[in-house]
């Protein structure tokens, strides 16, 4: 029986996105009759046994994985410590908030104790600490690494959260290199990440693979909008995920054209908004009100809630504003069957998924905003449902966990 360890330091912690990724890494793993040892951060060092394996908690010194701010939602005092605490980890490290956790990952804690003859380490991201975390134990014990970098890691950063002093950006450029040469194979979510990757690294086109994320274990009713009203559902994060996606870029066309109607529209948001960000959306509401359009915020929402409410609208809205993601709500999207407005640049990966995705119409967010065609064919397929749709077989999880496994064999012969 093959062993594998994964790294992921945020592994359990209540909303990460990257929960979903491991999760289904660790199903198919374990299907295929793989033993399983999954590496996070938590309050204290401890190993116990689960039914995939083994799970290592490594303990998180300084309080910043462990501690999330759902937790401090009513303690306002110590959520401002957090947030200068947090800030100054910022300053002196290298990569992100977690490096401190992975720079002592080796440090007081004896792994071959637990971990004995694992075959494979595979690390994932966010946040890009634990490729370091991965690739200190893959080089320690001569372990072989794949490295999931999911979104990239220099190319697109999701959010630069503080200006990096000289020395330590040259740091990270530094590791991010040495974690891809060490590499045995590198999964990416999408084509365009992959050719930023090969643009600047020579002779690692053959180890980047493309793993994109899949369709949830849902299933959606594609008849059950609303007759009385065009209700559009956004979710997910804003400026949460990256500083380039603002409410402004998806709200201000929608707004230019539902302005002109005179059916009744709701569009919805689930979405955890930034503190910063109310102010925005008071302002588009007050503006959508004007014109007797109802705009409703929801946020910290169940996962099924959110299902739910995708089954309930007449249309989709989505915003990715950078170049390589295939955000992972794009294929809860899809698997829906309903009519998706991308606010995206041209050239984006979800811009060229469009010849496989009728059902999907594009917005330049990088446009002047003179041409809202699409806009307008999104809201008469919403309104009569008069467009065609696709849903490829190529975005399901049988299809995507059998090449997972492929990759992961090819590393292990």
């Amino acid at each position: 029986m093959n062993k594998v360890l994964v790294i992921a330091p945020f592994w359990r912690t209540p909303g990460h996105v990257g929960n979903y990724r491991i999760d289904r890494f660790i199903r198919w793993l374990k299907n295929n009759s793989y033993l399983i040892y999954v590496l996070r951060a938590g309050k204290k060092n401890e190993v116990q046994k689960t039914d995939y394996g083994v799970e290592i908690t490594k303990k998180d010194y300084i309080f910043i994985i462990t501690v999330t701010l759902s937790n401090l939602s009513n303690k306002p005092f110590l959520k401002i410590f957090w947030y200068l605490w947090r800030a100054l980890i910022l300053i002196f490290s290298p990569v992100d908030e977690f490096f401190v956790w992975t720079n002592k990952i080796l440090s007081g804690f004896d792994f071959r104790k637990y971990i004995g003859d694992v075959d494979l380490v595979i690390s994932t991201s966010p946040p890009n600490s634990s490729h370091i975390a991965a690739y200190k134990i893959s080089k320690k014990y001569s372990i072989p690494l794949i490295t999931d970098f999911r979104d990239g890691w220099l190319d697109e950063p999701l959010e630069q959260k503080l200006a990096k002093i000289r020395f330590l950006r040259r740091k990270e450029v530094d590791w991010e290199k040495t974690v891809i040469t060490h590499s045995s194979k590198i999964f990416v979510t999408s084509e365009t990440w992959k050719e930023m990757l090969v643009s600047r690294f020579s002779n690692i086109s053959e180890k980047i693979k493309i793993l994109t994320n899949a369709y949830p274990d849902f299933d959606f009713l594609n008849d059950t909008a609303s007759k009385d009203k065009v209700s559009l559902l956004y979710t997910g994060r804003f400026a949460g995920s990256s500083k380039k996606r603002s409410l402004d870029l998806l709200l201000n066309p929608l707004y230019h054209i539902l302005k002109r109607n005179e059916e009744e529209f709701e569009i919805t948001l689930l979405s955890d908004l930034r503190r910063e960000e109310f102010a925005l959306f008071n302002k588009w509401k007050k503006e959508f009100a004007s014109n007797n359009i109802a705009l409703n915020l929801y946020a910290h929402l169940p996962r099924i809630k959110m299902f739910e409410f995708i089954n309930q609208s007449s249309g989709l809205l989505l915003l990715s504003a950078g170049y390589g993601p295939l955000p992972s709500k794009l294929f809860e999207y899809v698997k829906s069957g309903k009519p998706i407005f991308a606010v995206t640049p041209k050239k984006s990966a979800v811009s060229q998924l469009a010849e496989k995705l009728p059902q999907l119409f594009l917005f330049d967010s990088k446009s002047d905003g003179e041409d809202y065609t699409s806009i307008i064919k999104f809201l008469d397929a919403c309104k009569y449902g008069n467009y065609e749709y696709n849903i490829p077989d190529e975005f399901t999880e049988n299809y995507i966990s059998k090449f997972f496994l492929r990759e992961v064999e090819t590393v292990l012969k």
